[in-house]
């Protein structure tokens, strides 16, 4: 008898970690062949993004990522074509494996779109789309450089207007997220990043008259200024709850409760066991009857006590109010 007990214990144990096994693998799946991709932006490669602050900023930022790669892939079909140089074994070796690189990436981005996953909070500090930035805006600055007679020269340009909007339209959201005390000193490295290689590009498309219209698009240096003025100016975060409590007030406080509980319990206790006749009691006497009334009424409150603590720890979790920029703020930038 012992040993079925102990044999059906143990096939149930195997059950329960089969049970698990296969479910931690259908959550960490990956095709035949599949590996981790170098730049994380999908949910399904990292913790996902849950601020709705962050979030739009993560949007904001993916419109110029993502014509960022596709600027990429037509320069890197170039050394591909039929008629380049066959020779340059290099660079084509180069052109495929960016173009495998940004197709991963691509995938990353539709299943977002698609509703599949969400962003990884990762993604607004890795590093990996910067090599794709210093390729394109190099190649936008020497298309530049060849004169407004030459052939690339307006479909250049309309590149870099494209992108110079989209990051006017990023730089509303970054402002919005300092603003809400969202911004990660990380994160702000990386747009910094970013803007150093638009600013670079700018200094040569305004001042040389490749732009149709004076540069609005504010500098990462003035944008920084705002940036810290906000970090000054603005109010500390607060959740919904007005004020948290904070870990060592409740702490204090529950050892606070529990030390005058136990110093009231004692003397009272001492005077109780003094005054009592040391007899068996019934459930019909007074006292029976009291004590049933207290246990009664304590239970309920001791219920309300931990669903209020419960409530508080859950409110305080809550994201802060999207905060939207004040009226009439403009990021130009003054030449």
């Amino acid at each position: 008898m012992a040993t079925t007990t102990s044999s059906a214990s143990t096939d149930l144990l195997n059950s329960s970690r089969l049970t698990q096994r296969r479910a931690n693998a259908a959550s960490n799946w990956k095709a035949p062949g599949e590996y981790t991709p170098k730049c994380l932006i999908s949910s399904r490669w990292g913790p996902p993004m849950t601020d709705d602050t962050l979030l739009i900023l993560a949007r904001a930022n993916a419109k110029l990522d993502r014509k960022v790669l596709d600027f990429v892939k037509v320069i890197q079909k170039f050394p591909l074509a039929e008629n380049s140089d066959a020779g340059d074994i290099t660079t084509q070796v180069e052109s495929r494996h960016d173009l495998a690189d940004i197709l991963s990436i691509d995938s990353q981005f539709g299943a977002i779109e698609r509703g599949e996953s969400t962003f990884t909070s990762l993604y607004l500090v890795n590093r990996h789309l910067l090599y794709y930035w210093h390729k394109a805006f190099s190649w936008l600055t020497l298309s530049l450089h060849a004169g407004k007679d030459h052939s690339i020269h307006e479909p250049a340009c309309k590149v870099i207007e494209d992108m110079l909007r989209r990051a006017d339209e990023l730089s509303v959201e970054i402002i919005v997220v300092a603003e809400n005390g969202l911004l990660k000193p990380e994160v702000r490295t990386m747009f910094g990043e970013k803007w150093d290689k638009v600013d670079q590009l700018c200094d040569v498309y305004y001042p040389y008259g490749h732009g149709k219209a004076p540069r609005t698009l504010s500098t990462w240096s003035a944008l920084s200024k705002q940036i810290d003025r906000l970090a000054r100016n603005a109010p500390p975060i607060q959740s919904v709850t007005a004020q948290s409590t904070g870990f060592w007030t409740t702490t204090s406080l529950l050892w606070l409760t529990f030390g005058g509980t136990v110093l009231a319990n004692i003397p009272t206790f001492a005077l109780a066991y003094g005054y009592s006749e040391h007899k068996p009691g019934t459930v019909k006497d007074a006292d029976f009857c009291s004590k049933y009334l207290q246990e009664a009424n304590q239970f309920p409150r001791i219920q309300a006590a931990a669903a209020s603590i419960y409530g508080v720890e859950r409110l305080n979790t809550i994201s802060p109010v999207r905060k939207e920029p004040a009226q009439g703020m403009t990021l130009i930038t003054q030449f």
